[in-house]
């Protein structure tokens, strides 16, 4: 969704989508079913990439810096204004975010943990609480990015870089240097 969810109406999403008022009412009872449709299909897309992800043969590390770049690149293709306006409007739709934030959450936890058996995590990193910080660093990149896209996204990558290198052993750093400079 291209623009902010208050600013759109279904003559709107009808006009955007090449037909008409009547067949979105055909099947969707109203803008916040389509809206929640919309919310689930993301969610799919999420949940269809974690899968993936984990079912490569790749190093924590490399894992955990694909799945950064999938939350920069989802982020953007959504209005972060969209997101935010529908979480605010729709308790349907926040509790379908917050789900699959919490799932989410699990999946980069899991990461985590598989740096840790690995030692490719510094022993001082708290692995609950990097998470944690990764989801508010996600959070203030949605919200940042409703007010200036282009500069929130150099931040947030700058500042997730940054703390995920913090964490990271030596020959950890040394691995996803290589996997950046090759791709």
């Amino acid at each position: 969704m291209r623009f902010g969810e208050r600013s759109i109406s279904m003559d709107d999403i009808a006009k955007e989508s090449i037909v008409s008022k009547k067949t979105i009412y055909q099947h969707f009872e109203n803008k916040e079913s389509l809206l929640l449709t919309i919310v689930k299909n993301e969610i799919v897309e999420w949940d269809t990439f974690k899968a993936e992800l984990a079912a490569k043969k790749e190093s924590a590390v490399i894992k955990i810096y694909r799945y950064n770049e999938f939350v920069k690149t989802r982020i953007l293709n959504f209005n972060p204004l969209f997101i935010i306006q529908v979480s605010k409007y729709y308790r349907a739709i926040e509790t379908e975010i917050n789900t699959a934030a919490d799932s989410n959450q699990t999946f980069i936890e899991g990461l985590y943990r598989e740096l840790k058996r690995s030692n490719l995590l510094n022993d001082w990193v708290d692995i609950s609480s990097a998470v944690k910080v990764q989801r508010v660093l996600n959070k203030l990149f949605i919200e940042n990015c409703a007010l200036d896209k282009k500069n929130a996204v150099n931040a947030h990558l700058h500042l997730i870089q940054s703390n995920f290198f913090g964490m990271l052993t030596t020959s950890a750093c040394e691995e996803l240097q290589h996997f950046i400079s090759q791709n």
